[in-house]
């Protein structure tokens, strides 16, 4: 017998709260080794780097073991707990693996941050004497995007659920809040500090403002967007711009034009009493944008106008500002044809699962992931 499941979605509610989050991040990461010791702390040294994302690892030039190794001296530090999940033997790698459910500590994690940076600051590329200074920053800054998992900035939750037995239905509410912690310790940290890198290079200069009597650069101008609504933008030439707004997802086939995403997909797993999965309901949501946002410019602004003057008075070429810009907001949302997009920080979503009989009875709890689809 084919089973039927049935989903209706009743109502969508956008709000805009402030999302709270705790001092404290729970990862699950495997580390692998020739012991299980050594497993263990490649684990550990995972769950380390899978919280702090941008604020260490895309600071240095430092190659990726290395890296990993030096992060061994923060991981014990900041794991506060630990649960061993899985601990196997390799028989092709002749090695181990394990699994573990760590605690960090995000307030840690941050003091540490800064005796990081100063510990390894000699690491970056000198802008002094360096002819490819940029172009390395550049290629750091795209990798970091790339390597960046924009799901982890989204905590969906299942809330009130309610069973109807009658009807054999479950209904529930959706929670979609945006980790604006984990979006800043894991990404907006990174890419500013890159962002100060590339425009500090000596050859930034000359790549922006060419000879006098040149024609005017084209450029494209991203803004960075705390949570306190202080905003850091950058004029970037476009051969720069287009490489990071490829990295956010933003290309020619997106459509609209702003969306980084085709789609979300919100994968709903029925378990049963043991948390077993039963089954899995994929469901598609329109949401095409994470802490990322493409926007088409609808009238110049004062600072626009203001360093055109400058410019000018300087007797030097002003830049050809590009209608697009990039906005690193702590929000997701969609794109909208009209250009401009629609902002949450925290959604809900009524839902009703109509299911089969046996799989009703058998069902006693749902969880929700939440995946995006590139174009």
């Amino acid at each position: 017998m084919i089973k039927r499941v049935l989903l209706c979605v009743l109502v969508f509610s956008t709000l805009f709260l402030p999302v709270s989050s705790a001092a404290d991040r729970s990862v699950v990461t495997s580390g692998f080794g020739e012991t299980v010791e050594q497993a263990l702390e490649k684990a550990l040294s995972e769950a380390v780097a899978a919280v702090a994302g941008g604020i260490f690892a895309e600071r240095s030039t430092l190659s990726g073991e290395d890296l990993k190794e030096r992060f061994l001296r923060y991981s014990r530090g900041t794991v506060e707990t630990y649960t061993v999940l899985e601990e196997k033997e390799l028989e092709l790698e002749k090695g181990f693996s394990v699994t573990v459910q760590a605690v960090v500590d995000i307030a840690a994690l941050r003091e540490r941050a800064t005796e990081f940076m100063q510990s390894f600051r000699a690491d970056l590329p000198s802008s002094e004497g360096s002819q490819g200074g940029l172009i390395k920053t550049v290629d750091s800054l795209v990798e970091q995007i790339r390597s960046c998992r924009f799901e982890d900035f989204l905590a969906p939750e299942i809330v009130a659920a309610k069973r109807d037995e009658k009807t054999r239905t479950i209904s529930f509410s959706l929670r979609i809040a945006f980790d604006a912690d984990a979006y800043r310790d894991g990404f907006a940290w990174g890419v500013s500090f890159l962002l100060e890198r590339i425009v500090s290079e000596p050859e930034f200069s000359a790549l922006l403002f060419p000879e006098e009597g040149g024609k005017g650069v084209p450029a494209a101008t991203f803004h960075v967007l705390d949570e306190n609504q202080v905003s850091r933008s950058y004029t970037l030439p476009v051969e720069i711009a287009n490489r990071l707004a490829d990295a956010l997802g933003f290309s020619v086939k997106s459509d609209p034009r702003g969306a980084a995403f085709r789609r979300a997909w919100l994968h709903l797993d029925l378990l049963d009493g043991e948390g077993a999965s039963l089954e899995r309901i994929p469901v598609a949501l329109p949401l095409t944008n994470v802490g990322a946002f493409f926007l088409r410019k609808s009238a110049e602004a004062a600072v626009e106008r203001v360093a055109g003057q400058l410019a000018s008075a300087s007797k030097r070429v002003a830049v050809a500002r590009t209608l697009d810009e990039v906005f690193l907001v702590q929000a997701f949302g969609r794109a909208l044809p009209s250009g401009g997009a629609e902002f949450m920080t925290d959604s809900v979503q009524q839902m009703k699962l109509e299911l089969p009989e046996e799989l009703f009875s058998r069902t006693k709890s749902i969880a929700a992931t939440l995946r995006l689809e590139k174009w």
